[in-house]
């Protein structure tokens, strides 16, 4: 167990580069490799995160469901390293993140830490001085992460909850699931990325009214209007987000992320933009190793056997 407010069952040091960093006449892609499948053991553990791989995912979950999964500095100084490690982990091609127990995926800042709110423990992990700047830089941290990210919402997200799992690229939602603003009521508005992402996930006037009325709206009802992607029975949530896991998993590695870069790239640019990002992003990934692999099996019609570089 270590300090960081993280529970880990696999790790390594190795460490390969960002999509972010390639230009197209860069040779970046032959230095990764991919090692062998670790399936990982669960143990028991007090800290607010946990981490754990099998085969190309890796699961993080956050374990305060005694205080609702709320966030405190602990927790998100564990979210943050838990994705550090998924990143830099060859091995790993796509991400889940859920939360323990059957009731809560997190209801956002932990309005009781010892210190306020937002706690000095809170803005520390963050590593911000300002905090007026708190929201705005915990959930880029997170959507700058550069592999697929499911989000597996098991129960209530609200508030910087829902600003969390909006973050996530696909978010697949238990039919115990709930979804709410929670901000006007408490006069944190717009924080966390919610109103960012409602104006975007949502018609305007929908969203205008998710924002201001604080409605809490179930699962049924936020698949209806865009918000999440699925609803499945609460028995069969991890299942079901374990196949999309599989299903993604099987892509080229370096197509992923760099179709992830592309993906939130063209979300915030217009389409001249667009098209000059995904020009970059293109030319790495079609001098990698698995691009030609990808050319190779096509024509010999089989599955192709990704190496990630």
């Amino acid at each position: 167990m270590e300090s960081n407010g993280i529970s880990t069952f696999h790790r390594h040091k190795e460490r390969i580069p960002l999509i972010d960093d390639v230009h197209p006449n860069d040779s970046v892609f032959s230095k990764g490799r991919i090692r062998p499948s670790v399936r990982a053991r669960g143990v028991m553990s007090n800290d607010p995160v946990t981490y754990s791989i099998e085969a190309h995912t890796a699961s993080i979950t956050l374990a305060r469901p005694e205080r609702h999964n709320t966030l405190t500095g602990e927790l998100v100084r564990g979210l943050f390293t838990a994705l550090d490690r998924a990143r830099e982990d060859p091995e790993v091609r796509v991400a889940i993140l859920t939360a323990a127990g059957d009731a809560d995926f997190c209801l956002g800042a932990d309005m009781k830490e010892p210190d306020g709110f937002p706690s000095r423990a809170l803005t520390e992990a963050i590593r911000l001085d300002d905090p007026v700047n708190l929201s705005q830089t915990w959930i880029k941290r997170i959507r700058d992460f550069d592999k697929p990210l499911i989000a597996a919402i098991n129960g209530r997200a609200v508030g910087g909850g829902l600003g969390l799992a909006m973050c996530c690229d696909i978010l697949i939602a238990s039919d115990r699931a709930s979804f709410g603003c929670g901000f006007a009521f408490n006069l944190f508005a717009a924080l966390d990325g919610v109103n960012y992402h409602l104006t975007r996930f949502l018609p305007w006037h929908k969203a205008c009214d998710f924002a201001f009325s604080g409605e809490v709206i179930g699962a049924h009802e936020a698949e209806a209007l865009g918000l999440v992607n699925k609803v499945v029975p609460h028995a069969l949530l991890m299942d079901e987000v374990q196949k999309k896991a599989d299903q993604i998993a099987r892509m080229a590695p370096l197509g992923l992320r760099a179709a992830k870069r592309y993906m939130w790239g063209a979300y915030q640019n217009d389409l001249e933009m667009s098209l000059a990002h995904s020009e970059v992003l293109a030319g790495a990934v079609r001098q990698s190793a698995d691009f030609e692999e990808a050319m190779k099996a096509f024509a010999e019609k089989r599955p192709p056997k990704f190496q990630g570089k």
